[in-house]
């Protein structure tokens, strides 16, 4: 008798001890594209999380989606997690998990307690165990508004936020998976649409220092911290970018939050300072897309920028403004840059760069682009130079005497949305289906270099085609360079060794060449194409003969602005002349408008003729 009762009071204190152990107060809500955990912590000394499509009553099948340590509901960086928009604190004792859905579906959770190294698996519905599923889809994570500071004619108005990444994937013994982060927006874009974003990325062990007063006017900025000091990428090894990742979930935060902000996708700018240069130039590199420009100012240039960029030659990377001090230490000055300034111009990249005789510490960085990195516009094409030989010397040049303090591109100038040149006329940014002008303003006369337009966005022929360019002053008319290059199908063209002018040169790329007047009298001498009736009208067709064609031959139709109308490659033999028509009408059979209109007959990309024909309707 003794005996049973003993193993009977064993078994209730059993039990007495493994309710008293339960968690209770299970709850998973699925809000702003991540799904939120949360519990009554109890004495134990870790929680184990389980999932499943179908209720849970017991852990058995079932493994472990985490492990989650006692005090979760609190922020390391210090008070208890905000889980709702504006709403309080988490009670105290209230763990948390914050998890990212992969796929659809409906969740059960449950979660068991461990304590002296013993997991409790009992399972009580309601308590420990979710009975209702939780709703899952996948989409981009939001960040919670903890709280906003309403802006003033004098300060900007600052709206705090706080982002889980994702936990499954997060490198948790190196960084918390959450973070905070701030917004500042200046009160002259409370009722604006499409405002640029700006990021700025803070330099060693300043996380600290950070403000949130520092106004942009007319932009909208955030202010991140680095406070593991990752150098803006993750851990040492470079083989985990973490920090990055989480700032450019805080980035997709921001512009996704729609209801406060209406951010310019297009006008995404990133700066950085010493630890945050590299940060920048890293992320320029892994996620060139986003932004529209960079600058990074006293940044460490190593090896790997250029090995990761040949890595991906499908990137178009965005221009980069650069800013060092020439008596810096190796990697953070003259030597890091000349890598940096070698290998861009090597592969006709865009950079703009200027440096001081000083070491490591801030300079004069606004005037090393002109009209500042802000002039850019992700989509909108811009000209990138390359071996200017009016450079400043930052080693380049080996037969002349180093420059302590210089300049790389900065002296150009060129006509673009966001930055007119006023004493050029005509300086209009043409990017359009048949050709690309640009009209660039040199402060350094006669300059000689590569240019790249890159970024086309209208000009995009096939791949392998042939364009011509011409470079003519803008005070004279004279033509400075001619030349033709290959359309390689990746949004940019390049053209060696043009001639720039202080007072301006007007370049244009085209499908057809320009046809001057020495040319027009040349092709008549030679009796290959000729036009009649010219002038002509729809009734009166024009007939356009040739004496000669092979299987590549083919007549283009040309306006003045040098795009391209119309294609004719069908000819019929006539007493041995080759005659094809045209009655003024476009590719869809509309009647084109009056006009000077240019024939070109190709019988090879080395043979092409062209005569001036005059359409009146």
């Amino acid at each position: 008798m003794i005996k049973n009762v003993t193993m009977i009071a064993i078994v209730l204190f059993s039990i007495t001890v493994s309710l008293a152990a339960v968690p209770t107060n299970l709850t998973a809500v699925f809000r702003k594209g991540q799904t939120f955990i949360t519990f009554t912590e109890n004495s134990a000394t870790q929680y184990k999380l389980y999932r499943s499509t179908l209720p849970i009553s017991s852990t058995k099948g079932l493994n472990p989606i985490a492990t989650i340590l006692p005090n979760s509901g609190v922020d390391p960086i210090g008070g208890r997690h905000v889980i709702t928009d504006l709403g309080s604190p988490l009670p105290a004792g209230t763990g948390l998990i914050v998890l990212t859905p992969k796929i659809s579906a409906a969740q059960y959770y449950a979660l068991t307690s461990i304590s002296a190294g013993i997991e409790d698996t009992v399972i009580v519905d309601g308590s420990n165990a979710t009975t209702v599923a939780t709703t899952e889809t996948p989409s981009c994570p939001a960040a919670v508004l903890t709280s906003i500071k309403p802006a003033t004619k004098t300060t900007d108005g600052i709206y705090r936020y706080y982002i889980w990444m994702d936990y499954d994937s997060w490198p948790h013994s190196a960084e918390y998976y959450g973070s905070s982060f701030s917004v500042n927006q200046s009160y002259t874009l409370s009722d604006k649409l499409f405002a640029p974003l700006y990021i700025y990325l803070h330099a060693l062990n300043s996380a600290d220092g950070i403000t949130e007063d520092l106004t942009q006017p007319d932009m909208i900025r955030i202010n991140l911290r680095d406070s593991k000091n990752s150098w803006w990428f993750g851990n040492s090894s470079g083989t985990d970018n973490y920090t990055q990742r989480r700032v450019i979930s805080c980035i997709n935060a921001v512009k996704n939050d729609t209801a406060r902000f209406a951010i310019d996708s297009n006008r995404i700018y990133l700066e950085g300072q010493s630890m945050g240069g590299k940060g920048t130039l890293h992320l320029a590199v892994n996620y060139p897309d986003i932004f529209a420009a960079v600058m990074p100012k006293l940044a460490p240039v190593y090896t790997w920028l250029g090995d990761t960029i040949s890595r991906h030659p499908e990137r178009e990377l965005p221009p980069v403004i650069d800013f060092f001090g020439f008596k810096d230490s190796d990697a953070f000055g003259r030597v890091g840059h000349m890598y940096l300034y070698t290998f861009f111009k090597s592969n006709h990249l865009g950079i703009f760069g200027k440096w001081q005789n000083i070491g490591h510490q801030a300079g004069g960085a606004t005037d090393v682009v002109m009209g500042r990195f802000s002039r850019f516009v992700k989509n909108e094409a811009y000209p990138a130079f390359s071996g200017s030989t009016r450079d400043w010397n930052y080693g380049q040049f080996t037969d002349k005497p180093l420059d302590s303090s210089g300049y790389m591109n900065s002296y150009f100038d060129w006509s673009s949305s966001l930055h007119r040149i006023p004493s050029l006329p005509g300086d209009t940014l043409i990017d359009c289906k048949d050709s690309v002008v640009m009209v660039i303003k040199c402060g350094r006369d006669n300059s000689i270099c590569d240019i790249t337009f890159r970024r086309l966005q209208r000009f995009s022929p096939d791949s392998g085609t042939v364009c011509y360019y011409t470079n003519r002053s803008i005070a004279t008319g004279e033509i400075l360079d001619t030349g033709r290059c290959v359309y390689n199908g990746k949004k940019f063209i390049i053209m060696p060794k043009l001639t720039f002018k202080v007072a301006g040169t007007r370049i244009s790329v085209k499908l057809a060449p320009e046809i001057t007047a020495e040319q027009l009298t040349a092709n008549k001498a030679v009796n290959v194409l000729n036009l009649s009736p010219n002038p002509f009208t729809v009734s009166k067709a024009l007939q356009i003969t040739v004496n000669n064609t092979t299987n590549s031959s083919i007549v283009k139709i040309f306006n003045l602005n040098g795009q391209m109308v119309k294609a004719v490659n069908h000819f019929v033999n006539i007493n041995g002349m080759y005659r094809t028509h045209w009655d003024g009408r476009d590719s869809k059979g509309g009647i084109l408008s009056s006009g000077v209109y240019i024939i070109q007959y190709s019988m090879s990309p080395e043979r092409q003729y062209s005569r001036k024909a005059i359409f009146n309707k």
